[in-house]
């Protein structure tokens, strides 16, 4: 058993080592740069509130731009 959860605190860390993750701010219509190669461009963002007023779901449409093809 504790090698077992050895092996997953391992997987974890590997996976973890090799992602990637950016925080960015974009306003709408906005456009980024990831990479040399890599834009992201921020379309639209959807967002539903209750009859308080508070936020109970959002979206995002992204615009992936990848060597100059979206």
């Amino acid at each position: 058993m504790h090698i077992g959860v050895l092996l997953i605190m391992l997987g974890h860390f590997l996976t973890a080592s090799y992602g990637f993750k950016a925080d960015m701010l974009l306003k709408k219509g906005d456009e980024k740069g990831i990479t040399n190669e890599t834009r992201v461009r921020l379309e639209d963002v959807r967002v539903i509130t209750d009859k308080n007023g508070y936020d109970t779901d959002w979206g995002a449409r992204l615009n992936w731009i990848d060597a100059g093809k979206e």
